[in-house]
């Protein structure tokens, strides 16, 4: 009973993605990145919409500088005042339930 109960909550959740703004692979065939730094997903279920961007030399952490820098790393020439340019604008771009802050 309780399976069928967590099958049914995991396909309420199940978010299709239903139309991209690319169909070029972040990967080639080879397992090489490739140099797509930008996806975003649109008519996705709920409504909801899903943006996924490539940092250019970056690790997993806060940047507090701005990453539209050429020549800087990380770096995504997509990142502008729109989006933010430091992971704090980013995020609080993102939601506004997430409060612009640094850490």
């Amino acid at each position: 009973m309780a399976r069928k109960r967590l099958n049914r909550r995991a396909e309420r959740a199940k978010v299709e993605l239903r139309t991209f703004d690319t169909t070029a692979p972040l990967c080639d065939s080879q397992g090489n990145i490739t140099s797509v730094v930008e996806k975003d997903a649109t008519n996705c279920s709920g409504k909801t919409e899903v943006k996924f961007y490539k940092l250019v030399g970056g690790i997993h952490t806060w940047y507090t500088t701005p990453m539209n820098v050429a020549d800087q790393a990380p770096f995504n020439p997509d990142f502008n005042s729109a989006t933010g340019i430091t992971t704090s604008e980013i995020l609080g771009s993102f939601s506004p339930l997430i409060p612009n802050c640094e850490r």
